[in-house]
């Protein structure tokens, strides 16, 4: 419970499955724990899991991971471990949202989904979305914040223009907008530079993903 504290992450069945950890390490049985990135969690009490590992030998795993698909992440099928699997997942995703103007929620829903799967990213990750401040109002961004339960954040054409050059630029964007690029610059400003997907675009939309350092 602690992990997810930190992390503010989504545990499935979370008072269950705490509990039932909790218990295994205050008893000193062995549970393994995957850590995929540099998150900084106390991860004593623990066994690290790592490529030399015996799965057989695991009885419960522990994952912190924003990403979705477990197998893909650890390019191994771990069938036979999910019932012992307990994934947390933290909210450091942030999304950078560029659209045209009346574009459809459902398209723009539909369009979020099939991003995040490409890309293997939970979509529990998420923490925030963003976009330009003439998008403020844009119906289709607002209903995505709802659909995701998170903040939409609006930035100016000042704020994007100090950093849009460093991402691809688009005339018919700044001719239109202000600035050369909308997704990638806000997702730049939500988290503080860490871009980790540039640029996607589904007929009409853009997304681009940062992390924020948790």
């Amino acid at each position: 419970d602690m992990i997810a504290k930190k992390l503010n992450g989504r545990i499935d069945d979370f008072r269950d499955n705490v509990l039932k950890i909790n218990s295994m390490l205050v008893n000193n049985e062995e549970v393994h724990l995957y850590i995929d990135g540099s998150y900084k969690i106390n991860h004593q009490g623990f066994t690290l899991y790592d490529e030399k590992t015996d799965l057989d030998k695991v009885r419960n795993l522990v994952v912190v991971t924003n990403k979705k698909d477990i197998n893909k992440m650890l390019n191994k099928n771990i069938e036979n471990l999910n019932e012992k699997i307990i994934k947390v997942t933290p909210k450091d995703i942030v999304i950078g949202v560029g659209c045209k103007k009346n574009t459809d929620s459902n398209h723009m829903k539909n369009s979020l989904i099939k991003f995040l799967a490409e890309y293997n990213i939970d979509i529990n990750a998420v923490k925030e979305i963003g976009s330009i401040e003439i998008k403020k109002d844009e119906k289709a961004i607002i209903d995505l914040a709802k659909f995701l339960d998170v903040k939409f954040k609006t930035f100016s054409v000042e704020e994007i223009s100090k950093v849009d050059y460093l991402y691809e630029k688009s005339d018919w964007v700044k001719k239109n907008v202000g600035v050369y690029s909308v997704s990638d610059p806000v997702a730049h400003l939500l988290s503080e530079g860490r871009v980790i997907i540039n640029k996607q675009k589904y007929d009409g939309i853009t997304f681009s993903i940062g992390r924020i350092d948790i």
